[in-house]
């Protein structure tokens, strides 16, 4: 399990000093107990949030590469990322230049991994670009939809 914020204020892009655009919170595992513990926790760190866009392509990208979080499984196993969030991505995100379309690319290659997409809140634009994820891996691979999720709070 992953989380992120967004890139703090000392790189310039808006930010504050408490963010950070990834953190491994849990290696993959099956026990159920850990994966709650680790559920429980993400906090927004103290004088966080609020702003927007986040460094979610960052954050994509570090958890499709797995290499935090004790590398991906072998095999003819489904391969998902949950993305959860209430504000959409930077594009291109300032620090590393990610788009969209290199999130998506990234995440066919070989083993593939499906992004689902749940949103948190109603804002315009994180919902834009969560469907447009979705919908990128769609017509990259039309075998393989992915669901976008809407949860309002």
């Amino acid at each position: 399990m992953a989380d992120y914020k967004d890139f703090n204020d000392s790189v310039g892009v808006g930010g504050v000093a408490g963010d950070y655009p990834y953190r491994a919170v849990l290696p993959f595992t099956q026990d159920p107990a850990r994966i709650v513990t680790a559920i429980n926790s993400v906090q927004t760190p103290s004088g966080s949030g609020g702003d927007v866009p986040e460094s979610v392509y960052f954050a994509l990208r570090r958890t499709i590469d797995g290499n935090d979080l004790g590398n991906w499984r072998n095999g003819s196993v489904n391969r998902i990322i949950l993305l959860i969030g209430d504000a959409p991505p930077r594009d291109p995100e300032p620090v590393t230049g990610l788009t969209l379309s290199q999130v998506v690319a990234a995440a066919a290659r070989q083993p593939n991994k499906r992004i689902s997409a749940l949103q948190i809140g109603v804002d315009a634009t994180t919902y834009a670009y969560f469907t447009g994820l979705a919908a990128a891996q769609a017509v990259r691979s039309p075998a393989r939809r992915t669901p976008m999720m809407l949860l309002t709070l």
